[in-house]
């Protein structure tokens, strides 16, 4: 019986997608418009549904006013906003999202001439395909890449695309656990939208605890019986490995539950996409996981009363665009409630004034500034939700530069009751003194508004230094805390979570010499030097125009540490060698490989120290045809008898040769065993090297944190304390 992708993930996800809800179509005897894929007598029957006054001439038109939009040259723009808008006739209810018809087909052929691509599997809305995803067999990567290609050339073909138009959310998934050391992403279940050019696959990691048994309908063996009769694979049904692929907990089945599950979806196609001016085109973005989940938390907050917090998401993880999507998941939320929501983005510099509103103004928000305190009273005084004639969706952007400590106080006793205030504020680990003003001005405007704090950088107790009164005698430093001023955290998203997830590396890389010009500005600034020539040696050669030159490592800077044998047993150092990072990949070490070290001390074990390059003496472990997890344990059981034949032949130190491993006989699984032992084992594995790397990280804030503590630069009292720790320490 051989297995291939079909049956170890194509099946499998349908039968899980069945189980959320969506009902399996045969394309045998199925008309649709082959044209777009559009199924019309489904949504004739789902729209009339939502539309009970409708008359079918309405529902025809309606049907083919989309149907025209398909041809337009904007990504789907204008089909997207047809589909997803909740005054006049619905397609779509989101509303009440069951009323939806919901169904799942496989192979829906894609075809323009006498070209066509097939995705594995398409997930229809009232009749349209606005999902598809893709699957690949495991442990393929030759496979994965050729699709990846396979997918870019596809989006760049004009042929294709009133089906790129019409397509909403993709899934590319090769049913493995992420390798969060790879560079790009291969290994794995991925989501993205569509482009005309090259998609950006996200990873998805659910932070909420789902109950399954409640999402999930019971398997329902004469449904599992028509797929697999319907894909002639009907010789699978009884085979282990059919059984192992069927468990919700796969990576394709998980992505499936948390993105298409119905509340997830009808979240993702109303507030998770927006189109995107560029420079070069126009683009369409899919929310990050980390802004699904930081916006769910805002709601949670909201609904219990709460109305301020911090978001920290760390830097170059997308907080501007997370803001923009809030202005519309917030916008609903309210209006929900009678309200009509004002959005305020804060910044407290120039620049970043600029750049939050192109930011903005490029996902089609109108953008009204303000950059004085004047403004901002007369703001604050009116009752006016947008200052655009279009009733655009708008946000105001304040920067407090130059007026955040004016020292009079902007006070309004003139409430619009439903009017509902929400204020992002960028960097608020550095911007907002507790003792200047605008904190003051911003609660005596409206003390019912929202405050939405928004950082990258960890908040601590920490003290502001003082300043000099008007004698020249220097003011005591003063205790700070952001926490107790805008409350407590409303979502988290860390730094090596972003690396991991390829984020922020790749928006420093983009960003670099932008904010390399800005630091060094500033640093000018702080110098004070004079404009004449003779200062320039002074200037380069102080530690404050130094240091920041330190960040920005020249182009071909990157280094990676050495691991040798001793690092097996007690992790790299600051003291580890250092080798160029352009070694080639085979030699590149990340979190979860193999590592067998065959001479002096034989070991083997699953490496989880942070990246690195290997060392003469060590060996990493691949398969291209067996799972790391039997790779590990046939290693580790056969230790024993390679440390003998290194005794047998040690003189100075023990060492094996390529002629003993090529000699060792071991017992191999047929693929079915081996793959249930990997279900089994992984997670195991996976965890090891989780808690390693929470060690990592606990140990180096511990070594972060302890020198500023000894010298003073944060403190620590029995009232305000770091969020980990408990009072009183």
């Amino acid at each position: 019986m051989k297995f291939n992708e079909d049956s170890r993930v194509k099946i499998p996800a349908i039968l899980q997608l069945t189980r959320l809800g969506y009902t399996y179509l045969s394309l045998k005897g199925l008309d649709w418009d082959e044209s777009s894929n559009i199924v019309p007598s489904i949504f004739r029957t789902s729209v009339t549904a939502l539309n009970p006054s409708a008359t079918p001439v309405e529902i025809e038109n309606a049907l083919g006013q989309l149907d025209l939009l398909l041809d337009n040259e904007d990504l789907g723009k204008q089909f997207y906003e047809q589909i997803t808008q909740t005054s006049g006739l619905k397609i779509i209810d989101f509303e009440d999202f069951n009323r939806n018809s919901f169904h799942v087909v496989t192979e829906f052929a894609c075809k323009k001439d006498d070209e066509e691509f097939r995705p594995d599997i398409t997930l229809l809305i009232n009749g349209l395909p606005l999902v598809f995803i893709e699957v690949k067999k495991p442990n393929n990567r030759d496979g994965i890449l050729a699709e990846r290609n396979r997918i870019i050339t596809r989006f760049r073909n004009p042929k294709f695309k009133r089906f790129i138009n019409i397509t909403q959310l993709m899934v590319f998934s090769n049913n493995m656990e992420y390798d969060d050391g790879s560079p790009e992403p291969l290994e794995g279940a991925f989501y993205a939208s569509t482009s005309y050019d090259q998609p950006v696959f996200n990873y998805f990691r659910e932070e909420e605890v789902l109950n399954l048994a409640e999402m999930l309908q019971p398997p329902d063996l004469q449904t599992e019986d028509f797929v697999l009769t319907d894909n002639n694979l009907t010789n699978i049904k009884h085979a282990p490995e059919f059984a192992t692929n069927k468990n919700p907990d796969t990576p394709t089945n998980r992505l499936s539950t948390s993105l298409f599950s119905r509340a997830r979806l009808a979240f993702m196609l109303r507030f998770g996409l927006a189109y995107v001016k560029t420079e070069k085109r126009l683009e369409k973005h899919v929310m990050r996981y980390p802004q699904i989940f930081a916006t769910k938390a805002i709601e949670t907050k909201l609904e219990a009363g709460i109305r301020q917090g911090i978001i920290w998401h760390t830097q170059g993880s997308g907080k501007t665009a997370l803001a923009f999507y809030c202005v519309h998941f917030l916008t609903a939320y309210f209006q929900k409630k009678g309200k009509i929501p004002k959005f305020y983005f804060i910044v407290d510099r120039i620049d970043l004034l600029d750049q939050a509103s192109r930011e903005f103004r490029s996902r089609g928000l109108h953008v009204h500034h303000i950059s004085s305190r004047e403004e901002f009273a007369e703001d604050i005084k009116s009752n006016l939700a947008v200052h655009n004639d279009s009733g655009k969706p708008e946000i105001t952007v304040v920067n407090i530069q130059k007026f955040k400590d004016d020292p009079d106080v902007v006070k309004s006793t003139d409430y619009a009751l439903g009017l509902q205030r929400v204020y992002f504020l960028d960097e608020v680990h550095r911007s907002y003194n507790p003792q200047g003003s605008f904190l003051a001005n911003l609660n005596q405007s409206d003390r019912d508004a929202i405050k939405i704090g928004l950082t990258g950088t960890p908040l601590l107790n920490a003290s502001l230094a003082g300043t000099r009164d008007e004698n020249g005698e220097a003011t005591p430093r003063q205790a700070y805390n952001s926490k107790l001023i805008f409350g407590d955290y409303i979502h988290k998203y860390y730094y090596n979570r972003s690396i991991a997830d390829g984020y922020t590396l790749r928006l420093i890389r983009e960003a670099i010499e932008t904010q390399y010009k800005l630091q060094l500005q500033e640093t000018l600034a702080q110098i004070k030097v004079l404009k004449d020539m003779k200062n320039r040696t002074l200037v380069y050669a102080h530690p404050k125009f130094v240091e920041p030159m330190l960040d920005y490592p020249a182009d071909g800077g990157d280094t990676l540490r050495v691991i040798k044998i001793k690092d097996m047993r007690t992790g790299l150092t600051s003291d580890s060698d250092i080798v160029t990072a352009n070694v080639p990949s085979k030699v590149k070490i990340k979190n979860g490989d193999i590592l067998f070290s065959w001479s002096a001390s034989l070991e083997v074990m699953i490496w989880a120290g942070g990246e690195g390059a290997l060392n003469q003496h060590i060996f990493k472990v691949t398969s291209d045809t067996h799972p790391r997890s039997f790779c590990y344990f046939v290693l580790l059981d056969y230790l024993q008898h390679f440390r003998m034949m290194a005794d047998l032949r040690k003189t100075t130190m023990g060492h094996i040769t390529i002629d003993h491993l090529e000699q060792s006989q071991i017992a191999i699984p047929d693929d079915a065993v081996a793959e249930a032992f990997e279900v089994v084992t992984k997670p195991i594995i996976d965890r090891m090297v989780k808690s390693h790397e929470e060690n990592q990280e606990l140990t180096q804030l511990r070594d972060w944190l302890l020198p500023m503590l000894m010298n003073g630069q944060v403190t620590v009292g029995s009232s305000q304390c770091v969020d980990t720790m408990h009072k009183g320490g």
